[in-house]
């Protein structure tokens, strides 16, 4: 009788809530989600004998959020006349985040390794060919093609021979996915004093994701959490020697700009060399010409609070 109840409280709770395999495949994907680079590690690397690579070592510059200098670093590097750098394509298309999240799957046990069609039969009718895919090393190459079918082939139109992006909103997955895509890379990371950058975010953009439409960018409390995520992310990646952090305070500096030259093989512009282009988020006094970045004492107050002083750790 006993055996009997548990087995009908089990039914019950199985068909109201799934099966216990089931349930426990939702824990684990969900644990997975989690770690989105942890399949890299088993996902073939680069071969020069199968890539198609017209430059492959792309240069990137990712800033701690808007209103950091991204801009003008990306004019700095430009005094390459062979180097095209491209600005925040298709941001809010999140490109970077949907190609990582095809890989974020493949971890643990899954797929099965006889999904994988590792040589082909003349006849598979009377084979189980329900899962049966091209090998992990067509997919990386299915990917590195797509970066290079759109950012590649138009640098090749515009007669250049090197490119790269720019970006506010990338961090460690990010730069993950792209050295394994191009190992030889080069990532510069781009910081500026938090009080600063959002004094002069706050007036400038109507709206702003770091990764639209589920992560907006609109009070102080999003601002500290995000240029806390990205500038801790950064220095982790450059003490594992992926990349170099650079202070906007100190991109003036000529110990700077030969730290930034020796890293890319490249002169750069002296940036009291190039032309003033914008003046966002700035207020008028006395009714005069000069203006000044403007914010409110709540939202100081606020951005304090949320930073909790960490950002004195990185000298700000």
């Amino acid at each position: 009788m006993f055996t009997k109840v548990v087995y009908l409280i089990n039914t019950f709770i199985c068909a109201y809530k799934g099966n216990v395999w089931g349930r426990k495949l939702l824990e684990n994907s969900l644990n997975e989600v989690k770690n989105p680079t942890k399949a890299f590690k088993n996902l073939p690397s680069a071969n020069q004998s199968d890539d198609s690579v017209y430059f492959d070592k792309p240069i990137f510059i990712l800033s701690a959020g808007w209103r950091s200098g991204s801009t003008l670093l990306q004019r700095m590097l430009l005094k390459d006349p062979e180097l095209i750098m491209w600005g925040e394509p298709y941001h809010r298309s999140n490109i970077i985040d949907n190609m990582i999240a095809q890989l974020t799957s493949l971890q643990g046990d899954w797929p099965p390794k006889d999904y994988y069609l590792t040589q082909g039969e003349s006849d598979q009718s009377d084979e189980f060919i329900a899962n049966s895919w091209p090998t992990l090393k067509y997919l990386r190459k299915a990917h590195l093609a797509y970066w290079n079918n759109l950012f590649e082939e138009p640098t090749k139109k515009f007669g250049k021979s090197k490119w790269g992006i720019k970006e506010v909103r990338w961090g460690s997955k990010h730069v993950k996915y792209m050295k394994w895509l191009y190992p030889d890379a080069k990532f510069i990371y781009l910081s500026r004093d938090p009080l600063n950058a959002y004094a002069s975010f706050y007036h400038y953009p109507s709206a702003a994701f770091l990764n639209w439409p589920t992560e907006p960018i609109f009070t102080a409390k999003d601002f500290a959490s995000m240029w806390l995520k990205l500038v801790n992310e950064f220095t982790a990646l450059e003490q594992d020697g992926t990349g170099v952090l650079v202070r906007y305070e100190d991109l003036k500096d000529t110990k700077t700009h030969d730290k930034l030259e020796h890293y890319l093989g490249v002169k750069i512009n002296d940036p009291s060399e190039l032309s003033k282009l914008v003046s966002p988020g700035v207020k008028k006094e006395n009714n005069n010409s000069e203006s000044k970045n403007y914010l409110p004492k709540i939202n100081i107050l606020l951005l304090k609070w949320h930073l909790k002083k960490q950002h004195k750790r990185f000298g700000y």
